[in-house]
């Protein structure tokens, strides 16, 4: 939820896309790629 944009959020097609995600780097949170880089929509 955290990596969630408002550009990820398709209104007409009804679906989020879920293109990143918040990882801890050196304690740090960054925005990473999904794990093993798999990008997908899920129906609102």
């Amino acid at each position: 939820m955290f990596g969630l944009s408002p550009d990820d959020i398709d209104r007409e097609a009804e679906v989020v896309n879920v293109v990143r995600q918040v990882r801890l780097v050196e304690n740090k949170p960054v925005f990473a790629p999904p794990k093993r880089g798999k990008t997908r929509s899920v129906p609102l």
